[in-house]
């Protein structure tokens, strides 16, 4: 559900520490009880897509490109995105 505009959770924060290891992104949030949004770009110029949404801080993943992460609160209000961080 998108956020419609009520605010009873406090804002989410942007995810930190993004980075590649051993095929995973990983990254820390300030709240663990946030859903974690993970994004994948082919290419820098294409529209990315959702590869999941879910309460954890790493993924694997396998195809190359560029990835980003960004986390929602319980309102379902999205936090700013990480930086892209590419898997060759």
């Amino acid at each position: 559900m998108p956020f419609l505009g009520r605010e009873t959770a406090s804002a989410p924060s942007k995810p930190a520490s993004v980075k590649m290891e051993s095929g995973k992104l990983k990254w820390s949030t300030e709240n663990q009880n946030d859903l974690s949004v993970v994004y994948y770009f082919s290419d820098k110029t294409k529209k990315g897509e959702v590869v999941d949404v879910f309460k954890g801080n790493e993924i694997a993943v396998s195809a190359e490109g560029f990835y980003c992460v960004s986390t929602l609160n319980s309102d379902n209000k999205e936090s700013e995105v990480s930086d892209l961080i590419a898997l060759k």
